[in-house]
């Protein structure tokens, strides 16, 4: 399900030099949600500031390639942003496609934890605005298999969860128990575009 764009650049601002600068933006949409991050590269991984798998350390692959950030203030206030999710390069080994993989951690969502992927947008007829760079995808929660190759952090998917709809001052407007087909039949659907080119 696509929930959103990667907007290349779209957040500008000036640093203490009075430099230009900008990062990108993930603009999240859904039927009662909307919410723009940020998105910097995790330059503990990648000190050039460019995300390349080539010139990873062993002991850091295992670190995000990117780090999402939200910032909590209203008109008048300046609170710092934070921290609140990540996202790692992929690549599936049978198609060559590669994308972004991750989560953001917002009570928002249900269980707190909205899993995600981005893919790359290259057909400029699909485009909204000029730097519209990718497509954000809705991922549901998929059972954990165990392997020396892989460790999620993701929690196993259930065959029921309850969803709840709240107006702006939290009171639950409509209720139901929805069904978790995926869970239900221990499968993913297949939601990647066909294009292979990188971030």
């Amino acid at each position: 399900m696509n929930i959103g764009r990667l907007l290349k650049a779209e957040n500008k601002w000036k640093d203490k030099d009075g430099n230009d600068k900008s990062s990108d933006v993930l603009d999240i949409r859904t039927s009662n949600f909307r919410k723009r991050y940020t998105v910097s590269v995790n330059i503990k991984k990648h000190k050039t500031g460019v995300v390349k798998p080539s010139e990873v350390n062993h002991e850091n692959l295992n670190k995000p390639d990117w780090h999402i950030w939200w910032n909590p203030s209203n008109k008048g206030e300046s609170l710092p942003s934070e921290i609140v999710g990540s996202l790692k390069l992929k690549k599936k080994e049978e198609t060559g496609l590669v994308y972004q993989s991750g989560q953001i951690n917002d009570p928002s969502f249900d269980n707190g934890v909205m899993w995600i992927s981005v893919f790359i947008v290259d057909d400029k007829n699909k485009k909204t605005k000029e730097n519209h760079h990718g497509n954000i995808a809705w991922s549901p929660p998929q059972r954990q298999t165990m392997s020396q190759n892989q460790n999620y952090n993701q929690p196993m998917a259930q065959p029921t969860y309850e969803m709840e709809v709240q107006d702006a001052n939290g009171n639950v407007v409509h209720s139901s128990t929805q069904t978790n087909e995926h869970a239900q039949q221990n499968q993913m659907p297949q939601q990647e575009p066909n294009h292979e080119i990188p971030f």
